[in-house]
């Protein structure tokens, strides 16, 4: 998906238990420079440090609460190679479904910022 438009996108990711023990890991990546996850960066990896919301009623709903279940490598999980330091996580819940968000925000690009107001202070100028 292509985010060019300033403003804030979310990554929303439905987890469904399968049976216990619960968990969700991942480590994803823009490929735009122009956006950020919400620890300012290109990059995000599954854990309870504030980046992601858990809801069990929906995206937007009320937020569970992120649970730490470990770092990967933990059993019964073992170690997935792709996602480096990520954890394990679930919502502070015991249901089988939960709805994990996280924004990313995407500013101009400097460049484009200052053509902007270029052309503003020109359109100005005329007015007068």
């Amino acid at each position: 998906y292509t985010m060019s438009a300033p403003g804030t996108y979310y990554l929303h990711v439905l987890a469904v238990d399968l049976g216990s023990p619960e968990m969700f890991i991942g480590s994803f990546s823009l490929s735009s420079t122009d956006g950020a996850f919400a620890n300012a960066t290109q990059s995000l990896l599954t854990d309870d440090t504030g980046e992601w919301a858990a809801s069990t009623v929906g995206w937007g709903g009320p937020d569970a609460g992120v649970v730490d279940i470990g770092p990967n490598g933990t059993s019964p999980w073992g170690n997935f190679a792709a996602m480096g330091s990520a954890h394990f996580i679930w919502a502070n819940s015991s249901l089988d479904t939960v709805y994990f968000s996280t924004p990313i925000r995407v500013v101009p690009a400097p460049g484009l910022l200052g053509a902007a107001g270029a052309m503003l202070a020109v359109g100005m100028r005329r007015r007068r």
